[in-house]
């Protein structure tokens, strides 16, 4: 052999050598990645999963399992759509799993249906889940899935026997049993579904579905004890209680006996308790406590450390309904400072409608349903404030406004049936009201219209007993002064004085205590515990300002309307224009540009940011009406409640599309 033949030779082998070599390492170093990536998989960590699987495939293309793998971490990862491109590469290399591999081709297909429900491809879905059921007859998974799909697709029947199906084959499925159960109280079968639950729970003792939809059926069911057990569990298993606050406050309060040792334990260990005071402190409020409420409510702040406009309304609301509405006023005035919230408005608006500040009263009725345009109970005490102002037609209109948006409050159908004397709203209240509650019992009174005495006193009497509030006291002067039983409605109305009741507007303008008004007792009563509260103003007959009406000159004025706004003609400093009516401002609107241009020629002036200016409806002029300035020089002149209740009492005939004003 040649010297340069030799060269050659040596050179060959230590490459072939190294290759030998290297080449097993390279490999080695592969395949720990790929069972890293199993073992990172197992933990949940999906981005290293893909990482660690990306760089296994990088040296393995024809490696069917590793594809299959990185689609389970890219689907939980919620990259659904590379997730299905990973899986049809897997199932195409699928002759190429390796013969003792616990992974075979139905759990493909089964991985390729995940990823198609997920992206949403329900029938593609389907199809693949046939295919694995085809190939492998007991694969309960599949069959869970297809039920889940089918169930989207509407398909109950089909879905209810797919998961039986499942359940045959495995009757200890958690999955199938709580998806299984899902159906069924969607179906209305919710005995059925607590059983299924029941089951499920047994066999995981630590995952909350089961728990939740158990507490579900229950609730339903009226189960409140039952279901008051499984979501205080959730919400004490879990780090982040806020999701089931309100649940468990709801469910709490229906079974307040059974649930109060509980929740007093927590509190006592210290478990949670910031969410269990808010629990407590809101049953001591609806079983009429309180003042034990207040306390849970300063102990939950002092935990706190500081102070929050949720918690000062609730305790606002405590005061009030205790009578002492200057404390309860003082801290509504407190929480707006921290947060303009609507419970603070509505708050406010009561308190005023109370004292007769009418006007005042309106504003903050306004201002809550701004906020939440949504709660049906706003409407029916703005609605309460128009009725007083005798803007009748307001009134109407914002009951059924509320009705819209809650078909379940009954108040607001009592108020509705005493303006209409609608026999149908009477009848609404009365199957509504199936058992007593803290307040807002409308039944009585609604018995009494419908002429149904007997059943009315029994009612009373059942209220009075369960919840001997100030609230309930005064349904039943009520309904004792719509049967003309004055000794018993005069009795009923002093024991609701003496424990706080304080809505003297209410007392003096309620329809249903018109027998009693002839009393020199009734006078006597009121009057005694007006002037214990510091309440001057009489308001049985009011011009919206707390002073006894004066004869009327009524003005009706032309309204036009635009889309949701009612547009009045105006004449605004001499300036002839157009206003919109819109009782939800805090104060009345006008663009900058426009008030500007008025001042400069001295009509009306600019002070504090606001334009003060005469306005004219009809033939009425009230000067100092105060405009709040907008920078959108194309805005329209807006007029607030306060405003328009300057120019007398007024009310809108949506019919006749005009306003008509009484001065």
């Amino acid at each position: 052999m040649t010297h340069l033949k030799m060269k050659i030779f040596v050179k060959s082998f230590a490459l072939a050598f190294a290759l030998a070599v290297v080449q097993p390492a390279l490999a080695k170093k592969e395949d720990e990645n790929y069972n890293k990536a199993l073992v990172e998989l197992s933990k949940e960590r999906y981005t290293s999963t893909i990482n660690l699987l990306t760089s296994y495939l990088s040296t393995n293309e024809q490696a069917p399992l590793a594809y299959y793998y990185r689609s389970i971490a890219e689907l939980k990862s919620g990259e659904a759509a590379m997730a299905l491109g990973d899986i049809d590469v897997a199932l195409q290399l699928v002759r190429k799993l390796p013969k003792d591999s616990k992974i075979k081709q139905p759990e493909l297909l089964y991985q390729k249906a995940d990823c198609q429900y997920v992206l949403g491809q329900t029938s593609e879905a389907l199809v693949s889940l046939d295919e694995a059921i085809a190939l492998s007859q007991n694969f309960t998974q599949a069959y869970v899935l297809k039920a889940k799909v089918m169930s989207e697709k509407k398909d109950f029947v089909g879905a209810d026997s797919t998961f039986g199906k499942a359940l045959s084959l495995d009757p200890r499925n958690y999955d199938a049993l709580v998806l299984y159960s899902k159906n069924l109280i969607d179906a209305g079968k919710l005995s059925d579904a607590i059983e299924k639950l029941n089951q499920a729970v047994s066999i995981n003792k630590d995952s909350k579905d089961a728990y939740l939809l158990r507490f579900q059926a229950n609730k339903q069911l009226q189960n409140y004890e039952k279901a008051f057990d499984d979501i205080a569990f959730v919400a004490s298993n879990e780090d982040d209680y806020s999701p089931y606050e309100k649940d468990v406050k709801d469910v709490a309060i229906k079974c307040h006996t059974y649930s109060l040792p509980y929740i007093s334990s927590k509190i006592n260990a210290n478990e949670h308790s910031i969410m269990w005071l808010l629990v407590r402190a809101a049953i001591y409020k609806y079983d009429g406590k309180y003042l034990d409420a207040i306390k849970d409510y300063n102990t939950l702040d002092d935990k706190l450390g500081e102070k929050y406009a949720i918690t000062m309304n609730e305790v606002a609301d405590c005061y009030m309904k205790l009578g002492d509405t200057e404390k309860a006023q003082q801290l509504y005035g407190e929480s707006m400072e921290l947060e303009e919230t609507a419970e603070a408005s509505a708050g406010l608006a009561s308190i005023l409608k109370c004292k007769g500040e009418l006007d005042k009263a309106l504003v903050y009725a306004s201002k809550a349903i701004s906020i939440d345009p949504m709660n049906c109970e706003y409407y029916c005490t703005r609605g309460q404030i128009y009725e007083l102002k005798s803007m009748t037609g307001d009134a109407l209109s914002d009951y059924e406004v509320g009705i819209q948006m809650s078909n379940d409050y009954s108040p607001l159908y009592l108020r509705r049936g005493l303006l209409k004397n609608s026999k149908s709203d009477f009848s609404k209240v009365v199957k509504l009201e199936s058992s007593p509650k803290p307040s807002d019992n409308c039944k009585p009174v609604a018995l009494a219209q419908l002429g149904k005495v007997k059943e009315g006193r029994a009612w009373v009497e059942r209220i009075i007993k369960e919840y001997p509030t100030s609230e309930n006291y005064y349904v039943a002067t009520c309904f004792y002064a719509c049967v003309n039983d004055s000794a018993k409605a005069m009795n009923s109305l002093e024991k609701a004085l003496e424990k706080g009741y304080r809505d003297f507007s209410q007392i003096d303008s309620d329809k249903n205590l018109d027998s009693l008004r002839k009393s020199d007792a009734f006078e006597i009563l009121c009057n005694k515990w007006k002037k214990a509260s510091g309440v001057t103003t009489s308001f049985s007959a009011q011009t919206g300002n707390g002073q006894p009406a004066k004869p009327t000159v009524v003005k009706e004025v032309r309204i036009v309307r635009s889309g949701n706004d009612y547009f009045i003609p105006v004449v605004c400093c001499g300036v002839s224009m157009s206003a919109v009516i819109d009782t939800s401002l805090q104060v009345s609107e006008m663009s900058k540009t426009d008030a500007e241009f008025l001042s400069k020629y001295g009509y009306g002036r600019i002070r504090n940011d606001k334009f003060v200016a005469k306005l004219k409806i009809s033939d009425i002029e009230v000067d100092g009406i105060e405009f709040l300035l907008v920078e959108n020089k194309d805005a329209v002149l807006r007029l607030n409640a306060v405003a328009i209740t300057k120019f007398g009492t007024c009310s809108i005939n949506r019919q006749n599309s005009t306003l008509k004003i009484e001065r």
